[in-house]
């Protein structure tokens, strides 16, 4: 309005001519009354009010008046008064109303115009930045990996704004650290890990640290000088991507960091890091741009508190999945181990009972014994007698005596078992072979009518230190139990080897063999699978082997029947391992 004045002022006056100053001071004087106007009206917000437009109106034409009365030369001025007074201050105050409204109805349709296209500009702001944020959200709704998260981040926000670099750091509020999580440089993905942790620095001090410790964001518009003071460590990016520590070269700094836009991400109200785009640029970033990257920093902040909890979910799920799997486990094995506690209880109770019995038994049986000994001993040497008596005495007197001889002998060597199981004595140990041990044996078993026997050992063989007539006993007993296992006959075969320092004697019959259900049980006293005896002579035989620190054993035989094994110790002077190829040429055979 000033300068349209003074435009027209200084053209009237170069016009010239009568009037001039009349002319160039009513211009002058409405132009200076409408700017004083225009200043009072927009303090009190009246300019628009009619009354205020027409006295405006009257007072412009009014100093108008004046100036032609006193402006104009001679009698010009009181003439002009006389004709256009009356006119002038009438009908041009109404023209200024009419004028005035329209033009302040004018300016409201403007400044609403400029309104409308303002909230326009917003809206249209406002629907990127939530198409932008729903487009990431959506990405990230099944993420549950920490790089996939901050991959599909990147893609986003470059998408939006410039991105020479981006970053996101995660901070460790217990070490009060800043670790780099991601960094893209130029399109390119870097090994963060090779940028060390940053401390926290104190209020003011660092970017990153300003944004963790404020919760807001920080705009760099130009971070090149700051950077080049060499204040703070800064990182570049070395041609061949090595991360080097300190500002580039200084041919490369052109295309260097110059814009920063650093933004929280805040979950559940905490900083838990800090997202970071960066420019080459001077002043590149916008408000729109701080407010589309903090929107994308708080859902990369909630994906990343997602994917940590999911993590610890299977963390915890694999816990309780194998704490439930011990559980079945232990309930699967639970009644085995009750059935198995059973039976050991089950099988103590028996051993308990069983010592008892054989603690009676072993009184009973040693009193027993002596009172049965002597009347045996009498009856034996009245049938010795009797035979060398009457050696003429008719077939079956001497078959009865044969007979009697036989009884009296079994009813002896229960006898001893029982003397044997309830007073063992210590071996009295002699060195001497093996093989004259087993001839002094078969010298005292008579062998039954349908059994053949198949003898593969030697005459002497290898020594064994032993008592030789407690080996003699468990050898007399095997020879027994084979004869007594083949009733319908068969073979018996005895056979001597050695190996690794043992002299191994077996014992095979080809009878009916041990049930499996009665192996376990084989040794123990009193258990017997035969109609007569007390159950004691293998039981007798384990403990005198033992004794003489042996080994005794049985397994089932090829094609029927059982074998049973006795190892010895070789003796003194012996060769260890030694094979009996010699001594078996040397054995006989029958």
């Amino acid at each position: 309005g000033s300068l349209a004045a003074a435009l027209a002022g200084a053209y009237r006056l170069w016009l010239g001519g009568a009037g001039t100053l009349a002319g160039v001071g009513t211009i002058l004087t409405s132009a200076a009354l409408g700017i004083a106007y225009r200043a009072f009206c927009s303090r009190r917000g009246e300019c628009d009010r009619p009354i205020s437009l027409y006295l405006f109106g009257l007072l412009v034409h009014l100093a108008v008046l004046l100036w032609q009365y006193f402006g104009l030369p001679g009698n010009a001025g009181p003439q002009a008064l006389r004709t256009v007074g009356l006119p002038m201050m009438i009908i041009f105050p109404a023209a200024t109303l009419l004028t005035g409204l329209l033009l302040a109805d004018q300016e409201r349709h403007i400044l609403a115009a400029k309104a409308l296209e303002e909230s326009e500009s917003r809206l249209q702001s406002s629907l990127r930045l939530s198409e932008a944020l729903n487009r990431l959200a959506l990405a990230l709704g099944e993420a549950r990996d920490l790089g996939a998260i901050f991959s599909m981040a990147y893609d986003h926000v470059a998408q939006a704004m410039d991105t020479a670099s981006f970053i996101v750091s995660m901070f460790d509020r217990e070490e009060e650290l800043i670790h780099a999580a991601y960094v893209v440089v130029q399109g390119e993905i870097q090994d963060a890990s090779r940028l060390p942790p940053i401390p926290l620095e104190p209020e003011g001090q660092g970017t990153q640290s300003r944004v963790i410790r404020s919760g807001e964001p920080l705009y760099i518009s130009d971070a090149r000088p700051a950077l080049l003071e060499g204040t703070r460590k800064v990182y570049s990016i070395g041609d061949d991507g090595e991360i080097l520590e300190g500002p580039p070269p200084e041919e490369e700094r052109e295309e260097w960091t110059r814009s920063m836009l650093l933004v929280p991400m805040k979950a559940k109200g905490e900083t838990i890091g800090v997202m970071q785009v960066q420019s080459w640029k001077v002043d590149a970033y916008s408000q729109e741009d701080a407010d589309l990257l903090s929107g994308m920093a708080n859902l990369v902040a909630g994906a990343v508190q997602n994917a940590r909890l999911y993590e610890r979910l299977q963390e915890e799920i694999a816990r309780l999945a194998e704490a439930h799997k011990a559980i079945e486990s232990y309930s699967e094995h639970l009644e085995e181990m009750v059935d198995e506690r059973t039976r050991a209880l089950r099988e103590a109770q028996e051993e308990l009972l069983r010592k008892e019995r054989l603690s009676t038994m072993g009184q009973l049986a040693s009193s027993v014994a002596h009172e049965v000994r002597n009347p045996l001993g009498v009856i034996t040497n009245a049938v010795y007698f009797l035979k060398s008596v009457r050696e003429d005495a008719p077939v079956q007197e001497r078959e009865y005596l044969d007979l009697i001889q036989k009884q009296v002998t079994s009813a002896m060597r229960i006898v001893n078992d029982l003397l044997e199981f309830t007073r063992p004595r210590e071996p009295q140990r002699e060195q001497l072979t093996i093989g004259s041990i087993l001839q002094r044996a078969l010298d005292g078993f008579s062998l039954p009518e349908g059994i053949s026997l198949d003898l593969k050992a030697p005459e002497n063989g290898p020594t064994v230190v032993v008592d030789p007539f407690q080996i003699q006993q468990v050898i007399a007993n095997l020879l027994s139990n084979a004869v007594q296992a083949m009733p319908e006959g068969g073979r018996l075969e005895i056979s001597v080897s050695q190996a690794e320092g043992e002299v191994c004697l077996s014992v095979r019959d080809t009878g009916v063999g041990i049930l499996p259900e009665h192996a376990k049980r084989i040794f123990e006293p009193l258990f017997s699978t035969k109609a007569r005896g007390f159950g004691l002579g293998l039981s007798i035989s384990k403990n005198l082997i033992e004794a003489n620190e042996g080994r005794i054993w049985f397994e089932p035989a090829e094609g029927g029947g059982t074998v049973f094994h006795i190892a010895l110790p070789v003796g003194a002077g012996e060769e260890r391992g030694a094979g009996l190829n010699d001594a078996e040429e040397e054995g006989m055979s029958s």
